[in-house]
């Protein structure tokens, strides 16, 4: 075949889809554009002409008589005529395409009402999309809106999908149109369903949550190819490449204390900022941190588990039948301890808070503690303990903490270089927080989240600190709680899919 006759069927427009016209390259005025499909093979023929016709493809001639039968039926429909006239003027046609008879005769009984609410309470409670539309049907027959006669608001699970993949659609869309200050993420490995070479498998994949704080919204999930720093900073970095602008406000970054997370020369925050090129508030889990002196201590006392649930030492498994043991005679221990209330306290916090008395440990404990402390100080970093000083309720604090702050603006690193995110060793003699750092013995640089600040605006948050620029600040929570719960969500997830995929197999058997 020719190439002219390419030529002509490339410069046709008419002939195209309405998606196709949309993919279309940019062309002069009057002439006709051509798709970008097509486009290769017109600039063979116009040069070498190494390409030839091949035969018909059968697959887009139906999608092609697809697209003008519902043309020409949306154009019938427009006309004011009656479902009788619609009929004779499609029997009198020669050559007519069933689909738009079948168009036709529908058209008058099409349930278009929208159910964005319907599908968002699907959604929440997990509710299929064929369970869903058996209710909802049912409701409607119940109230009379749906008949042996009148079925036109028949609900059925093609629509329910439709409006629950439109729902989440929007969704998306708004939450990647919001900039993004607080980020905070975690990761777990678990077995997950993947499609491979046309077979179901289950595999061990490493999946990340991430959390918008503050009110700990969920942004989404990733699975990066490995568990270490730069795989889980390259798949965050490829999640919000969509959303050009998402991370231009980001702030503040949180996760648990792992290495991975916050090493100071390759963790993903680390390299998060060097990414940005500009520092970030760091704020590691508190709740993990709080977590590690009773557990090592318990190893050090009772020695290693032999597993999740068993203990290796005599006190771990007397622990089991505790309530049996004879009460034995000991002395008290005397000392003025903070009244703390319990209701702001998390389980393991309550339980170092009856059992454990740091400052009652014999000295060898008492090192131990220290050591497993000072490993993991990082909320005594001299970024957050500035930013605490600034929302104290003490008005010597809050000055105290804007003169310190005016003192690392005068003395700040180049633009160009990022700080060094480096922990100094705790003052366990301090009587109050903002004495846990040597201040005369360290140099510390400006909290990140007052930079943008000029010297008025800091002088404001001193003064009035409750309805300051960054009151906001005292929303971030410094603990991950709401990470671990979307974790331990698409855990549970995982978990059902295998179960599901175990008792369908059990069940073929």
């Amino acid at each position: 075949m020719g190439g002219d006759e390419s030529l002509q069927r490339a410069n046709l427009k008419e002939g195209t889809s309405s998606e196709e016209q949309n993919e279309t390259i940019e062309c002069k005025e009057g002439v006709a554009p051509v798709p970008l499909k097509e486009r290769q093979f017109l600039e063979d023929q116009r040069t070498s002409r190494k390409m030839m016709m091949g035969s018909v493809d059968y697959k887009a001639v139906r999608q092609q008589k697809k697209i003008e039968c519902r043309k020409y039926a949306e154009e019938i429909r427009k006309n004011e005529a009656t479902v009788v006239q619609k009929q004779n003027s499609v029997l009198g046609l020669k050559k007519i395409s069933k689909t738009v008879i079948f168009l036709l005769m529908s058209s008058e009984t099409i349930n278009k009402m929208k159910i964005p609410v319907l599908a968002e309470i699907l959604d929440r409670y997990a509710i299929s999309d064929r369970a869903g539309a058996a209710i909802a049907s049912a409701v409607l027959q119940d109230y009379g809106l749906v008949s042996d006669r009148s079925s036109e608001n028949v609900i059925d699970r093609h629509k329910i999908r439709k409006a629950r993949q439109k729902n989440r659609n929007n969704l998306q869309t708004v939450s990647n149109s919001i900039l993004k200050r607080g980020l905070y993420f975690d990761g777990r490995k678990y077995k997950t369903l993947t499609y491979s070479e046309n077979r179901k498998r289950m595999v061990t994949e490493e999946h990340v949550v991430l959390i918008e704080e503050p009110d700990s919204k969920y942004i989404g999930h990733i699975s990066p190819k490995s568990g270490s720093a730069l795989s889980i900073l390259n798949a965050i970095t490829e999640f919000f490449e969509k959303q050009s602008n998402a991370l231009d406000c980001l702030e503040v970054i949180g996760c648990d204390g792992t290495n991975t997370n916050i090493g100071n020369k390759n963790g993903v925050i680390t390299k998060l900022e060097r990414n940005l090129k500009r520092p970030l508030q760091w704020f590691v889990c508190m709740l993990h941190a709080n977590e590690l002196p009773l557990r090592h201590l318990l190893q050090h006392l009772d020695g290693e588990t032999t597993g999740p649930r068993a203990f290796g030492g005599s006190i771990g498994k007397s622990l089991s039948s505790c309530e049996k043991l004879p009460i034995v005679e000991f002395s008290k221990i005397n000392g003025e301890l903070p009244v703390i209330s319990e209701a702001e306290l998390s389980t393991d916090q309550k339980v170092q808070n009856t059992f454990l008395r740091w400052f009652n440990l014999p000295e060898d404990l008492k090192c131990l503690v220290h050591k497993v402390i000072n490993r993991n100080r990082y909320f005594g970093h001299p970024e957050n303990v500035l930013l605490c000083m600034l929302f104290d309720e003490r008005l010597h604090i809050r000055r105290l903490a804007y003169l310190k702050i005016m003192k690392a603006r005068a003395s700040e690193a180049p633009e160009n270089e990022i700080r060094y995110f480096s922990i100094p060793s705790f003052n366990f003699d301090a009587k109050d927080y903002y004495e846990l750092v040597d201040w005369q013995n360290v140099v510390w640089s400006e909290p990140p989240i007052t930079t943008k600040l000029t010297k008025e605006d800091l002088e404001e948050v001193v003064q009035y600190p409750e309805s300051s620029a960054i009151s906001y600040v005292r929303n971030y929570p410094c603990h991950s709680q709401a990470v671990e719960r979307a974790v331990k969500c698409g855990n549970r997830g995982s978990c059902y899919c295998l179960w599901l995929r175990k008792k369908r197999r059990g069940n073929s058997k």
